[in-house]
C-alpha cells in the first residue's frame, strides 16, 4: 500500500532534505471505512530551538473524519492561500 497524502513542514535537515527534523504541521488523510469516509489526522507543535527537551515543546493532535468534497474544497482553498487571495482554509469535518 502506498503512503497517505500528507503535508508537513517544520525544520527540514541541512544534510539530508527529505528529513524533517522538527515538524510543526503535519497533516495526514487516509481512508477509514468502506462508505468512503476519510480519517484526517492533524499534528501542530511549537518550535524547539533552544533546547532539544521535547518534554517543552508544546504539541497537539486532532483526529477526526471528513469527506471528499470537503477534501477538494479545502485544497482549492489552501491554493488560494498560498497565492494571497485568502487569509485561511478550513478543513470540514463529518460527524462519525
Amino acid at each position: 500500500m502506498s503512503e497517505p497524502p500528507k503535508i508537513e513542514g517544520g525544520f527540514w535537515s541541512k544534510e539530508a532534505a527529505e528529513t524533517l527534523e522538527q515538524c510543526h504541521l503535519r497533516i495526514v488523510i487516509r481512508p477509514y471505512d468502506t462508505r468512503g469516509s476519510l480519517l484526517v489526522k492533524v499534528d501542530l507543535a511549537t518550535e524547539s530551538q533552544a533546547t532539544p527537551d521535547k518534554d517543552r515543546q508544546q504539541s497537539v493532535t486532532a483526529r477526526f473524519l471528513t469527506e471528499y468534497a470537503a477534501i477538494q474544497t479545502f485544497a482549492s482553498h489552501l491554493e488560494e492561500v498560498l497565492d494571497g487571495k485568502r487569509e485561511i482554509a478550513v478543513l470540514s469535518g463529518i460527524k462519525g
